[in-house]
C-alpha cells in the first residue's frame, strides 16, 4: 500500500479529484484494518513514527501503560507515557523495604502534593522525577 501511495503522489497532478477521493479512501480502509489486527493482540504494541512520536497504541499497550489516546501522534513516546504512577507503584511495591535499611516515608503524584510531605517528614533521601509538576 505504500508504495502505491508514493506512486499515486508522484503523479498527483494528473490525478482527479475523484480518484485522490478514493485513495484516501482506501487508505483510510486499510489504516481501520490495520488497527483491528493490532487491537486484537493481547500485547502491548506501540508503534512511532521516524521521529519517535507515538502513532499508535493498541488496546493490549493502553491497559498496560496509562496512555493519552488524544497524545498519540502529538509527543514523543517517553514523554505521552505517563509513567509517574507506574514508577510510583513499581518502586513502592517491588523494593523489599523490610530487608533494606530504608523506609518508604511518603510518595505524591507531583510536587504541590511533595513539598508539605517533604518538608513534614524531612526525608534523608528524595527520589523524584526530574520533570516533576510544582517542583
Amino acid at each position: 500500500m505504500r508504495e502505491f501511495i508514493k506512486r499515486a503522489l508522484q503523479k498527483l497532478n494528473k490525478i482527479t479529484v475523484e480518484q485522490i477521493r478514493g485513495l484516501l479512501y482506501s487508505a483510510a480502509a486499510e489504516i481501520d484494518r490495520l488497527e483491528t489486527v493490532l487491537d486484537s493482540i493481547t500485547e502491548g504494541i506501540l508503534v512511532c513514527d521516524t521521529d519517535h512520536n507515538l502513532a499508535l497504541a493498541n488496546k493490549g499497550a493502553q491497559r498496560m501503560l496509562p496512555i493519552s489516546i488524544d497524545e498519540q501522534g502529538k509527543q514523543r513516546l517517553w514523554q505521552a507515557v505517563r509513567d509517574e504512577i507506574v514508577v510510583r507503584e513499581g518502586i513502592r511495591n517491588n523494593i523489599p523495604w523490610e530487608k533494606t535499611a530504608y523506609t518508604l516515608a511518603g510518595e505524591a503524584p507531583d510536587g504541590e502534593m511533595a513539598i508539605p510531605i517533604i518538608q513534614d517528614i524531612k526525608p534523608d533521601i528524595l527520589i523524584t522525577d526530574i520533570r516533576m509538576p510544582f517542583m
